[in-house]
Parts: structure tokens; sequence; C-alpha cells
């Protein structure tokens, strides 16, 4: 008694994983010892030595290369899975999520047919399907093998990255200034967790800037900050001479935002009587001055928001865990900020990565929250499609992903029914968040994760 489980492989091999991982210990749908061949294409064969990688413990027959779009090859290379089956083989069990369609239909029926009488062996098949009612469902003849396929699978984010072909921070990255036409070199960190004193500022800010026109604007072109420390270009630049900063005048400020900012920046601290922030020239600034200040600018051009949004959808994950039922606690998530990616093997570091602000991983699922404090219809639109487009590189397609900005409710929505129209999807792999979300902001991502990703 045994079984030889045969899985297709396509360009993204996650799904593959996750059914390998699940169907491995169904022991009583699938008898021991199971061996696994993997049914790959010419294009596919990094998909296929990273799964034989990440796929640990599991015991492989070599693998069958085989056409994506051929069906007659395919029939005659899966005749090969047929021939001189070793004798402990009771079940064949072909799950056919990975590879085209091509691949799982020529698959499965030419076992079918080639089976013959008298061999005594079973067949079944099965697939993933992502919109199950109860979350990713592994199916059998209609009938589900495995609920939630991301229950009880603790996936790390760099595991999901490198089984996708990414590889994530720490690395270096090479490129050209365009303000001084020089190449320089950044570090691009490893993802990151915020501290309490971070999130407790972004929140503050966010707390007022969802009631206050004003502070809407904090982050523009044209807020009073980036006139004293933005370039032309719009990045941040030390000014030359020291001086005093100070916003205009309300009360808010000194009440709220800075003693929140104060905890977090030792190196920029705030007269929060005056309202103030000095700092000496650039030629008398020590470096944790200099790296400070810009901390400072990047705070107010947006990681506020990031940082809330972190805070919130941390709120909501938590809340959401908390079950005193085993089998229905959901504390199999983890939560980073500032996630930097780019392809594997990048032996040229001129290779450009992207970063992602909010990355949630939900057993193995991947949710990314892009944050702008932007409300320009067309900004907004290529930053949704910037969104989807690297969630599904590094989490492939059960990747979702929400734009988190501040238009308006009906902007917002008609930006997402126009990226769902130009993506060709009805489904809701991406959602645009307005402002009128900022209010109960954790309560949004709560009811997103009970009602869109059935994370309950």
């Amino acid at each position: 008694m045994g079984t030889q489980l045969i899985l297709t492989v396509g360009t993204n091999p996650l799904p593959v994983w996750v059914a390998w991982y699940h169907l491995k210990d169904l022991k009583d749908k699938l008898p021991q010892p199971i061996k696994v061949r993997l049914v790959h294409t010419a294009g596919t064969k990094d998909e296929m030595e990273r799964l034989k990688k990440y796929c640990q413990g599991a015991k492989f027959l070599d693998p069958i290369q085989t056409s994506a779009g051929d069906p007659g090859t395919v029939r005659g290379d899966s005749r090969n899975i047929l021939r001189n089956l070793s004798e402990d083989v009771s079940h064949l069990h072909v799950h056919y999520t990975g590879g085209t369609k091509v691949m799982g239909v020529e698959t499965v029926s030419t076992i079918e047919a080639e089976l013959r009488e008298g061999q005594n062996i079973h067949l079944q098949t099965s697939y993933l399907d992502p919109r199950g009612k109860s979350g990713p469902t592994i199916v059998s003849r209609g009938a589900p093998l495995v609920s939630d396929t991301r229950r009880n699978v603790n996936l790390d984010l760099n595991c999901i990255a490198l089984l996708n072909g990414f590889t994530l921070g720490p690395f270096n990255h090479r490129y050209r200034d365009r303000e001084t036409r020089s190449f320089k070199t950044e570090n691009c960190p490893a993802p990151a967790t915020p501290s309490q004193e971070q999130l407790d500022a972004g929140v503050a800010v966010l707390a007022v800037a969802r009631d206050n026109e004003k502070f809407r604007e904090l982050s523009s072109n044209r807020s009073k900050w980036n006139e004293f420390f933005s370039s032309q270009y719009g990045k941040f630049s030390y000014p030359q001479q020291g001086g005093t900063f100070r916003f205009s005048d309300n009360p808010i400020w000194q009440n709220k935002l800075l003693p929140a900012l104060n905890k977090v920046y030792s190196y920029c601290k705030w007269d929060i009587n005056a309202g103030t922030l000095s700092y000496p020239s650039y030629q008398n600034a020590c470096d944790n001055q200099q790296r400070e200040l810009e901390q400072v600018h990047k705070f107010f051009n947006g990681i506020w928001l990031e940082y809330g949004a972190y805070a919130a959808f941390k709120d909501a994950l938590k809340k959401n865990s908390n079950s005193s039922n085993p089998k229905l606690k959901r504390d199999n998530y983890k939560l980073f900020h500032s996630v930097h990616a780019r392809r594997a093997k990048a032996t040229d570091q001129r290779v450009k990565p992207f970063e992602l602000d909010v990355v949630a991983v939900l057993g193995y699922q991947i949710v990314v929250v892009s944050c702008t404090v932007d409300s320009v219809h067309d900004r907004i639109k290529q930053k949704g499609m910037e969104a989807i487009l690297r969630a599904r590189q590094l989490g492939g397609d059960e990747a979702r992903a929400i734009v988190l900005c501040s238009a308006h409710l009906n902007d917002a929505t008609l930006i997402e029914d126009e990226l769902k129209d130009e993506m060709g999807s009805t489904s809701e792999p991406l959602q645009v968040w307005g402002r009128n979300r900022w209010r109960e902001l954790s309560k949004a991502f709560l009811q997103y994760l009970s009602n869109d990703l059935h994370w309950k």
C-alpha cells in the first residue's frame, strides 16, 4: 500500500507547495508511504527545483518534463507515470492546480485511459479552489479534502518569496541619482516590525488627520514642512544652514502629535511648549541627526499612514485570533512593514527592487496594504495596479491588495471599479479604501478578514 502523488507545476509554485503540505498528511485518503512526482515544462524547471528544495521531507521520483500546450506530447509523457509502477503503489493522486489546463486535463485523462483492469490501483484527483466559502479549499470530485488550506500553516514570508523566485532584504541597490547624475548605493533592509512608539505616533496623526482637513494636507508637496526639507525633485534635502521649524499654531501639535514624535526620534526633539524643532547646519550635524531628520521627513510624507494602517491591521488580527476553541484559533499570522524584494539570484545590484508598505501573511496567503496620502484619481489608480502586481509576484494568485488613500468614498469606489474592469476580474483581489475608512480602520480590517478573506 502506497501513493504516488503527481503534482503539475506552473509559474506559481506556492499553491503546489500548499497541496503537498496538506495532502501528505491525509493518511486516511492517501495511503503511506507517499512518493512525489513533479510534472513540469522546460519553462518551469526553476519552479520545479524550488519545490524540491522547500517540500522538505518529500520522497521525490524522477520528474517528468512535458509540453505546456501540445496534448499529444502530454499524453505520451504521462504514460511514463504508469510504466514500471512499484508494487507498493495502490493509489495515484493527481493534483493539477499548477501548470496549464492542457497539462492537467491530458495527465488525468491519460492515466484514466491507460489504467488496466486488474491493476487494482485507485485514481484520485484534486485542485485548489482559492474562492471556497471557508477560504482556499482543496477539492476532489466536488468534495472538499481540506476546507481551508491556510489553517495549521506557518510559512515564513522569506520562504514564500523564494518559492516564487524573489528574495527579500537586506540587500544593496545601486541606482543613478537624478539630481547629481551619479551612481549611489542604498541599503534595502529586512522586513521591519515597528516599535510601539512608532505605531502610537502614526495612530496619533491618523486620529487627527481623519477629522481635520488641514492635517489631511500634512504630507502634500506643498506642505510647509516640504518647503523647508525637500529638493526640487521631492526628495529629502538637509538644509545647509541651521534653523528652527515651526508648524502653524494649533494646540493639537503640542498636546498630541509632538509628544508622540519625541518618543520615536531622540536626535530630533521638539520643544513641545514652543512647538518648534531646532536643527544644526548640515556641516555641524552629526550622522544621527541627519539620518533622523530624514526619517522625520519620511514620517510626515506618508510613513505615519503606514504606521496607522499597521496598527489597525495588527489590532484586527489580534481580535480575530482570540478563540477559546483551538480548532478555530487564527493565530498563524505575521505582519511586516517596509518589505523590500527583488528577483532572486540578482547578481547586478542595479536590478530594481520594489517596496511593499504593509504585508500580512495569513498562514501562507499574502495581503499587501499600499498606503498613500494622495487623493488624485490617476495616481491612486497607478498605485493600485502596482500593488496587486507586486502582491501576486511575491505571493501568487491568492495574494490580495488594499490601497489605503485619502480619496472620498465615491472616488475610491470609481477607481476600484475601473481597476477591476481593466484587469478583467470580477473578484476582489484589489480594494481601494478612501478616507471614510480612516475613522474606524481597525473595524474595516476586521470586516475584511471575516467577509472577504473568510479568516474567522
